[in-house]
Parts: C-alpha cells; structure tokens; sequence
C-alpha cells in the first residue's frame, strides 16, 4: 500500500518548487529595488549636504556678506556629484544674484 501513495505524489515537488521560486525571486527583486532607493537617497542627501556647506562658507563678515557668490558656489558644488552615475542638474550662471546688501 506505501507504494501506491508514493507513486500517487509522484512529481508534486516540481509545481511546489516552481511557485516558491518564484516568491523568492519577487522578495529579490524588492529587496535590490529597495537597495537602490536608499543609495539613490543617500547621494542626493549628500549632494544637498555639499552645497548647502559650499554655499555657508562664502558668507563673509563684510557688508553684504558675499551674498552674490553664495548661490553660484552652492550649486556648482551641487553639479560636481553624482547619483547613480549622472550629475546632478544645475547651472551655476543662469542664477539671478539677490542685492548686496539687505
């Protein structure tokens, strides 16, 4: 009688394995995905972290304080990095300079 039930399942491993695969191969491609975001986040992060510093330290403690330079340095340090490859969008001389002083 056992070998009856044994021929009876025969091959049932095959759709069994199939449908796991591919479950498993869904929850990879998210996890990659989901991998991808997080650097993506993490290089535009620093990009902004970049410009934003670039552009601080051309503050002077002059009247005006520099403010005509601080937004050209900001992005053109923006534009020198990266996310996946591709530089960050940006130009520097098509910025419109705010008044000296305020």
């Amino acid at each position: 009688m056992r070998l009856n039930q044994r021929q009876a399942r025969r091959g049932a491993i095959i759709p069994l394995v199939a449908i796991t695969l591919i479950g498993l191969m869904g929850m990879l491609a998210l996890a990659i995905d989901i991998g991808m975001v997080a650097v993506a986040k993490t290089q535009a992060q620093n990009a902004a972290d970049v410009a934003a510093m670039a552009g601080v330290r051309t503050f002077t403690g002059q009247s005006g304080y520099n403010l005509s330079n601080v937004s050209v340095n900001a992005v053109t340090a923006a534009t020198q990095n990266k996310i996946f490859s591709s530089y960050v969008s940006g130009d520097p001389a098509s910025i419109s300079n705010p008044s000296a002083d305020t």
